[in-house]
């Protein structure tokens, strides 16, 4: 029988490990020769907003972050061992490791990313849980890339704007391929300390994010800053490849909120001399290519898992 109780051909289980730098997240992907992907068990675990950017605090905040996620794995595999039905979907036979900035930088021009050494240690000690097992690391742009190739209409070239908790990746991408990489070092972290300085809880700043920016002033000011930032980086990038596209990549209903920040900026605009437009990557656009997934699935660990199954062998492409 299969994991959802259908006769289905034998199958793998890979188990994915996004950490990014502001959560992690984790799943299992039940992998079958000629069906669509099974994604579940899926978990995230938000850091903390710390009062400054310090490294250090970051690094413990992600180190407690992944720790979480190989336990609520390791209990997950665990417990669908004990049943027939689903004793394969729980004997993991490889792991995934998605890092991004600053724990993977890409390498446009050799292929070859770099990871930081201390991050990748962690996580390894945290995967001796599940006992031995092969993985490989890969970018977390390179997981969206992979993705998103998929799940997306085929554009000739666009930029993917991956909004991360401390820092938001560009990738401009042409005919599927990276051509371009920078970072900003702005997140949706930025948008709770820009709320805090102006007196409002964590809790407040997370509500006021989903309200139209006037009805809070701080909000005007942080859209303002961050596609400031963007239009100050990612003119480079379009030097040599104008694009009409910008793909905006975020966990949650906070896609719009930078969309909008993008879309509202008139310096923004001039980018785009020939006209484009400023569009969420969805959850609803990786859905139609999974099985099975949480109810509201995630869209990281989707493109993720779309990522990992294209590339088999733990071949690094970016």
């Amino acid at each position: 029988m299969g994991l959802f109780g259908n006769k289905q051909p034998e199958g793998k289980t890979l188990l994915l490990l996004d950490v990014e730098n502001g959560s992690v997240g984790s799943a299992l992907v039940h992998l079958q020769p000629d069906q669509p992907l099974k994604l579940f068990g899926e978990r995230r675990a938000n850091l903390r907003v710390l009062p400054t950017r310090d490294s250090q605090s970051l690094l413990r905040e992600i180190q407690h972050g992944i720790h979480t996620a190989a336990s609520h794995i390791a209990e997950l595999a665990a417990s669908l061992r004990q049943h027939d039905t689903t004793n394969q979907a729980g004997s993991i036979s490889r792991a995934a490791i998605y890092l991004g900035a600053p724990w993977s930088q890409p390498d446009l021009a050799q292929g070859t990313p770099s990871f930081v050494g201390r991050m990748r240690d962690i996580v390894r000690r945290e995967l001796e849980l599940l006992g031995p097992m092969q993985h490989s690391f890969f970018t977390a742009t390179g997981g969206v890339l992979g993705g998103a190739s998929r799940a997306l209409p085929n554009d000739d070239t666009y930029l993917l704007c991956i909004v991360g908790g401390e820092v938001t990746e560009l990738l401009l991408v042409h005919n599927n391929n990276a051509s371009g990489y920078a970072t900003l070092p702005l997140g949706t972290h930025t948008l709770v300390r820009t709320m805090r300085a102006h007196g409002f809880s964590d809790a407040e700043a997370h509500s006021a994010m989903r309200l139209p920016p006037d009805h809070a002033e701080p909000m005007l000011a942080a859209q303002k800053q961050f596609a400031h930032e963007f239009e100050a980086t990612v003119g480079t990038l379009l030097h040599h490849s104008p694009i009409k596209r910008v793909w905006v990549v975020s966990r949650g209903e906070l896609g719009e909120w930078f969309a909008k920040a993008l879309s509202n900026s008139a310096n923004v605009a001039g980018l785009f001399p020939q006209g484009g437009e400023v569009r969420v990557l969805r959850a609803s656009h990786v859905a139609p290519h999974l099985t099975a997934h949480a109810h509201e699935p995630d869209l990281l660990l989707g493109l993720h898992a779309l990522h990992a199954e294209a590339v088999p062998t733990g071949r690094q492409v970016l």
